[in-house]
């Protein structure tokens, strides 16, 4: 299932600290075969958005490189499970200055759209046409569940579509009208953080050690001793939520 990741910041005391979480998840994120974007919120309040389909590395790197630069980072890997294996359908989609990346499916979108008539499993199907002249949609059940809600949005708009299109897994928001971002989920959210200056969410169970890599011989050489991230995991319960991004209104 996709993996994501989410900083929040609220300023820059514990850069280092976040550059090591996310690398220490780099093994994890690179598991899923359909690509990989990140996102980044810069401290201008502008959303920029880097994505590849086959060079993980340069979107990673990209990423750490921006975390001084952001109030937000958000690292998201596919696994498909609707939609073509594209770049179109690598998250963070956007609708009208919204934009989403989400861990889990959709199950009412993938029923009605894709007529996919047997779940075995959330987040495993067994495709079953209805029609001979059955065609897949390009895009993705998470796509369509954007597209899907009540505009401007708020908590209650998206608790709604959670429950019209039987939404599973993880997911955010970036609000850029209310300046917010909405976190989501129907089960516990992983989450490390010093209950002060960030927050770094998981939709897995996120790695707090990081092993460094040597060159020798013109070989990069993952090093012998892992070092341990001063972190600990908490857990945020299931439903949803918002954070004001705009620190002059906070103010």
């Amino acid at each position: 299932m996709c993996k994501l990741i989410t900083v929040i910041k609220e300023n820059d005391n514990n850069d280092k600290i976040i550059i090591s979480a996310l690398k220490a998840q780099a093994k994890i994120v690179k598991k899923e075969p359909h690509g990989i974007a990140a996102l980044v919120l810069t401290k201008k309040n502008k959303v920029i958005i880097k994505k590849s389909l086959d060079d993980y590395n340069s979107v990673l790197n990209w990423a750490y490189d921006n975390v001084k630069n952001a109030k937000i980072i958000s690292i998201h890997s596919r696994q498909a499970t609707s939609g073509k294996k594209d770049k179109k359908n690598l998250h963070y989609f956007s609708s009208g200055g919204y934009f989403l990346a989400h861990n889990g499916v959709t199950g009412k979108i993938i029923e009605k759209t894709y007529a996919w008539s047997n779940i075995e499993r959330p987040g495993k199907f067994i495709k079953e046409s209805r029609f001979k002249d059955f065609k897949e949609d390009e895009m993705c059940d998470s796509y369509h569940f954007l597209t899907k809600i009540k505009k401007p949005m708020d908590l209650q708009d998206i608790e709604i579509a959670m429950d019209d299109e039987n939404f599973y897994g993880i997911g955010i928001i970036i609000d850029t009208k209310k300046e917010k971002l909405y976190s989501f989920g129907t089960r516990e959210l992983k989450i490390h953080t010093n209950f002060k200056d960030y927050s770094i969410h998981y939709s897995f169970e996120p790695k707090d050690s990081l092993y460094f890599s040597r060159k020798f011989m013109g070989f990069e050489i993952e090093g012998d001793n892992e070092t341990r991230i001063d972190l600990d995991t908490k857990s945020i319960l299931p439903g949803v939520y918002s954070y004001s991004y705009n620190n002059t209104k906070k103010k």
